[in-house]
């Protein structure tokens, strides 16, 4: 007997198909990642702003402490020449006591004159 004759385009109909599956496979796939892309870029995008805004006020932290520093260390500047002025002022002072103890009206008299010297203001 014969072999029946092939339907033409019969033998291609199964490839297309086979393609045209395949494509819309690869297209609902790169749509669902696509979403979750974009979900995932919202999501860090809140996360980023929410770092730039921890970066702000971390930024006014560093600026008033950087104040406060600035502010200490003109007071120990001041408070180191302070200082200066008391000890020159202790010797006199010391001496006036000592003096004024023993009764020594020269040794008495030499000091507050020292002690009026150097302890003025």
């Amino acid at each position: 007997m014969h072999e029946p004759l092939p339907i033409p385009g019969r033998n291609r109909t199964l490839p297309l198909a086979l393609v045209v599956a395949v494509l819309a496979a690869a297209t609902i796939l790169f749509g669902v990642l696509f979403v979750l892309a974009d979900g995932e870029t919202e999501r860090l995008d809140r996360e980023l702003a929410g770092t730039e805004r921890e970066l702000a006020d971390q930024d006014a932290r560093i600026g008033t402490a950087r104040s406060a520093v600035a502010d200490l260390d003109a007071e120990h500047t001041d408070l180191a020449a302070e200082v200066v002025t008391l000890r020159a002022c202790a010797g006199p002072a010391e001496r006036t006591v000592r003096a004024a103890r023993t009764r020594d009206d020269a040794a008495l008299d030499a000091a507050v004159d020292q002690l009026l010297t150097n302890c003025r203001r």
